[in-house]
């Protein structure tokens, strides 16, 4: 399975009904772009600003921790936000903080800053998560639920190692700023999607 099948939908052999079909596809293309970024490759890139910036050992060590707190009170809060908002917004709002935070990596200068953008970004990405999958796991029939979260965990996960790739050629050739602004770019583009996705639109 390719892009393209993706992006138009899940084949009708795995998810039959055609609005399901589409949305599911729309959020496995929105699924894999975030993965291509976080958490995997932001990490990368984190270390080696923190680098640059004689950032200590120790000192980044508890830039991660901290981090992965944000995870774990992202977690929580998606439950509220559920009740309270649609998919529609939360996936658009969602996207678009993706986007809006990473680009704090750009004017980064120093621990405190890597700290906060970090812890942010981690809070944002359960969020996204949990809604997503939620939406799907209650819209999707049971008999049909090992297939479609396996055909959508094959491209949304096969991501990050690109994700990986793409960012260590990057700093290598290129350096942390321009590495930054192509996966900005991404994200820019994410959240142009699930704006305009008559999927999610329809989705309310």
């Amino acid at each position: 399975m390719v892009l393209v099948p993706f992006a138009l939908g899940f084949p009708s052999a795995v998810l039959p009904d055609p609005y399901l079909n589409f949305l599911t596809g729309s959020l496995a293309l929105f699924t894999g772009l975030i993965n291509l970024v976080f958490p995997d490759t932001s990490a990368l890139i984190v270390l080696v600003l923190a680098r640059q910036q004689a950032t200590s050992t120790a000192a980044i060590g508890l830039i991660f921790s901290v981090a992965s707190l944000g995870y774990i009170a992202g977690s929580f809060l998606s439950e509220r936000l559920l009740r309270l908002l649609r998919l529609r917004r939360l996936i658009i709002g969602s996207c678009w903080l993706f986007a809006l935070l990473w680009s704090f990596y750009l004017f980064s200068t120093g621990f405190a800053a890597l700290l906060m953008i970090t812890t942010l970004l981690s809070i944002v990405d359960p969020i996204y998560d949990i809604t997503q999958f939620s939406y799907r796991a209650a819209l999707i029939p049971d008999e049909l639920q090992g297939r479609v979260n396996s055909a959508y965990r094959l491209f949304a996960l096969s991501t990050s190692p690109l994700g990986y790739f793409l960012a260590g050629f990057l700093l290598q050739v290129a350096g942390a700023r321009p590495t930054i602004l192509v996966f900005l770019a991404c994200l820019l583009l994410l959240a142009s999607l699930a704006t305009w996705s008559r999927a999610l639109q329809k989705a309310g």
